[in-house]
């Protein structure tokens, strides 16, 4: 069973190699928040994004609509 800080030893033909697991994440369990920080940042920009793009959409219609320079395909 694997532990926080705990260090794991792998051995090839070549090399004996450590590997330290600082944090982690089983099946059973919510993602440590910083695991998710990255995931939560990019959701938040493109929420944003989408809102910026709707927007000018509805602003680029509007300003279509008030001086009727628009054809409906």
């Amino acid at each position: 069973m694997v532990k926080k800080n705990n260090i794991l030893e792998l051995k090839d033909s070549l090399a004996i190699y450590y590997v330290k697991f600082r944090d982690f994440k089983t099946k059973e369990n919510v993602s440590p928040l910083s695991f998710e920080e990255k995931n939560i940042h990019e959701i938040i920009l493109n929420k944003r994004r989408l809102q910026l793009i709707e927007k000018m959409q509805n602003e680029v219609f509007e300003k279509a609509s008030k001086q009727n320079d628009f054809e409906i395909y």
